[in-house]
């Protein structure tokens, strides 16, 4: 039985639909442009670098020095990441390895922060006169520091520099005349230095 023209031509356009539908469903989906310019892209190195740091933050001090260790396996010649990672180490309560870690990266290398480590870790290890020279350094550069000129008074005292830690201490106590414990360290290296009046004198005034 012949089939009426109209129905020909509709079963013949379906075909035709059918075929423009399916070619469409089976094209390759294109991916889409990235949102990030080429000069914009994060590298791996910086992103191990960011979480090496936030680990440290939160404590996580083990989890941040592998981070470290991947950031300098990446990039072996950047100074930045072994300053950073002797921090942590510092942090973490490892002062050998943190020692072990800073001499191995070139000291014209360090920065201000690694130097005062350097200093602290001398001071550590009673090696007194390197530590001493290392804050002096960093106190001709930032004569308003105080926090590290006291560091040079107590390591001045523990070395038996008595007169030049008195001298500190009372640099600091001129700035800081109302800070009771400041002036009770002050008052203990004068006994120290055999200076026992002044010493009675300046406890009293720390006293109720």
């Amino acid at each position: 039985m012949d089939m009426p023209a109209s129905a020909s031509s509709r079963s013949a356009a379906e075909q035709a639909g059918s075929t423009v539908i399916s070619l469409g469903r089976n094209e390759p989906t294109r991916p889409a442009p990235p949102l990030q310019r080429e000069g914009d892209l994060i590298p791996d190195w910086q992103a191990w670098l960011e979480l090496a740091r936030l680990l440290s933050y939160i404590s996580d001090y083990d989890a941040s020095l592998e981070a470290y260790d991947k950031v300098i396996e990446l990039r072996p010649d950047d100074p930045q990441a072994r300053q950073e990672r002797v921090k942590v180490l510092v942090w973490a309560n490892r002062p050998e390895e943190a020692w072990t870690a800073l001499r191995a990266i070139p000291e014209t290398d360090w920065d201000a922060e690694s130097k005062l480590i350097m200093a602290d870790l001398y001071a550590s290890r009673q090696e007194y006169a390197q530590a001493w020279a290392l804050y002096r350094t960093h106190l001709s550069a930032s004569p308003n520091d105080d926090a590290v000129r006291l560091k040079l008074a107590e390591v001045l005292s523990w070395g038996e520099r008595y007169e030049e830690s008195l001298k500190e201490y009372r640099f600091l106590l001129e700035r800081r005349p109302d800070d009771l414990q400041l002036r009770r360290q002050y008052a203990f290296v004068l006994s120290w230095a055999g200076q026992l009046e002044d010493a009675a004198r300046e406890l009293k005034r720390t006293l109720p």
